[in-house]
């Protein structure tokens, strides 16, 4: 099977790129978290201020080394989304209610889901895209149903 938490395909997060470049360079994981957050996620200064303070901060901190390249690479990848709907395995692709048709994740989101009408939709109540910090039990929760599940 396939399962997908807030999946995205270009064009996406172009304008974090060189902001995490930069803060990468200097070995600001802290800048980096931030650019990602509010560059990428659109929160606010107050939201991420608050998230530094959070006991999630340390966590998102090593996640931010390979983001520039993995930005890189996603862009210069060309999906064959006409391919997408001939996936014979279940699909079941996992978003954040909160980011349902918002820039950057549920755009994106949107464009897969159309790609994959076959696909199982599974909404996450009160999350964006941070469930895996914010929420891991609702979202192991949903990941074991989908392995679990067959149609």
């Amino acid at each position: 099977s396939v399962i997908a938490y807030e999946p995205v395909s270009k064009p996406f997060g172009l304008e974090a790129i060189e902001p995490l470049r930069a803060a990468l360079t200097m070995g600001d994981l802290d800048q980096a978290v931030e650019v990602v957050k509010r560059t990428m996620a659109g929160y606010s200064a107050g939201h991420v201020a608050a998230l530094r303070e959070d006991p999630v901060w340390p966590v998102l901190r090593p996640l931010a080394h390979p983001v520039a390249d993995e930005l890189t690479a996603l862009n210069a990848h060309q999906p064959a989304f006409d391919r997408y709907r001939g996936i014979e395995a279940p699909v079941t692709l996992l978003l954040g209610e909160r980011n349902e048709n918002k820039p950057p994740y549920g755009t994106s989101f949107a464009v897969l889901a159309q790609a994959l009408p076959q696909a199982r939709l599974v909404r996450l109540p009160a999350q964006g895209h941070l469930a895996h910090t914010e929420a891991p039990d609702l979202l192991a929760k949903h990941l074991i149903d989908a392995i679990t599940t067959r149609p």
